[in-house]
Parts: C-alpha cells; sequence; structure tokens
C-alpha cells in the first residue's frame, strides 16, 4: 500500500520543472520549508533519495529520473481523470496547463481576459518557456493546450491554426529597396539581416 500523497508527487514534479525549491514554492503558493518536506516525506515514503544538490542546483538521482516518469504519467491520468469529470459537469470548473513559447506571451494576455471572461471559474496555469521547453512539456502530457508558431513534427497532436503572422521588412528610408511597394522576394537575396 502506497505512503505518498498526491501533493507529494505535485510537489516533487514542480520541483524538477523549477530546479529550484523556492521558485517552486512560489508557483506552488507555500513556503520552502513546505515544500522541503513534502520532498522528504516523498523519499521517507519510497525509501529512496529523488533529489540531490550540486551548488545551488537541483539534479535528479537515477531513482529520481525514473520516480519523474511514473509521477508525471499518474499526474496525467489524474488530469484526465479531472477533464473527463468536469466534461460531464459542462465544463465550468476545472483548470488548463497552457504552455506557451516566449514570443507569443505578448499576444496571448488579450486572449485569456476574453477566456476567463466566458470560462470563470477555470484556472489557467501558464508556463513561458523557449520552443524546446514547451515542446517538453507537450511530450510528457504536462500541457493541455500549447501556442507555438509551428506545428509539432513527429508528434501525436492536433494543431490548429487560429492566427497570421505578417512578416514584413523594415530599412532606413535611405536604403535603396526603401521606396518599392511590390517586389518578389528575391530582391531580398544580397541584403544584411537584423533578426
Amino acid at each position: 500500500m502506497r505512503r505518498y500523497t498526491l501533493r507529494q508527487i505535485d510537489t516533487f514534479l514542480e520541483v524538477v520543472r523549477q530546479q529550484s525549491v523556492s521558485r517552486a514554492a512560489e508557483i506552488l503558493g507555500v513556503t520552502q520549508p513546505a515544500v522541503s518536506m513534502q520532498l522528504r516525506q516523498l523519499e521517507d515514503a519510497l525509501g529512496l533519495p529523488l533529489l540531490e544538490q550540486v551548488g545551488r542546483k537541483i539534479t535528479l538521482t537515477d531513482a529520481g529520473l525514473d520516480i519523474q516518469q511514473y509521477a508525471a504519467a499518474a499526474v496525467a491520468q489524474m488530469k484526465q481523470l479531472d477533464d473527463a469529470v468536469a466534461e460531464r459537469r459542462g465544463v465550468r470548473k476545472g483548470r488548463v496547463e497552457l504552455g506557451i513559447v516566449s514570443t507569443a506571451k505578448y499576444f496571448v494576455p488579450m486572449l485569456l481576459v476574453r477566456f476567463r471572461k466566458k470560462f470563470p471559474d477555470i484556472e489557467v496555469a501558464r508556463h513561458i518557456h523557449n520552443r524546446e521547453s514547451v515542446m517538453g512539456l507537450l511530450a510528457r502530457n504536462e500541457a493541455d493546450l500549447v501556442i507555438m508558431g509551428r506545428t509539432p513534427e513527429g508528434m501525436d497532436c492536433v494543431a490548429t491554426p487560429f492566427a497570421d503572422n505578417p512578416l514584413g521588412v523594415i530599412s532606413s528610408p535611405e536604403h535603396p529597396l526603401s521606396r518599392r511597394r511590390r517586389a518578389s522576394l528575391s530582391v531580398l537575396n544580397d541584403q544584411d539581416f537584423v533578426v
């Protein structure tokens, strides 16, 4: 019979995600000692050390790596259970784990304002990272929805485009191409760019 709790598993996974007890405590809305206590109790229940401190960085032990995979899968299953129950109740309450690539963080808040008006009792947890980290969240089933520019390749997911991302070229007024109104992209072949 297991002697650990879902709270301990959630705490462990958040510390792993943040690689910091203090950042995990901040996200979970508890104190650092509370996070440390949950981790200690989980390690005691399992009889294995899961984390080790190397300087200021927290790393997973070999046992911690194994436990992380099982814990993430268990939490994903619990999330699916929550979603199934919410669906039967009419999706009026719940939590959505939203992964956002850092380049999208500027327009997502306006979308969240609209969502909040329509679904005030659904909590949205935002995870803003670079593309690689957001892809990791998606691969580990730690994100319900991801907003990114390009569809992930080789991943079993559904992608739906919802906005155009027009690109433009900006130059100084003195540049030879600045007065051109219509031109093919080939005129840019030998130009230098700052991106």
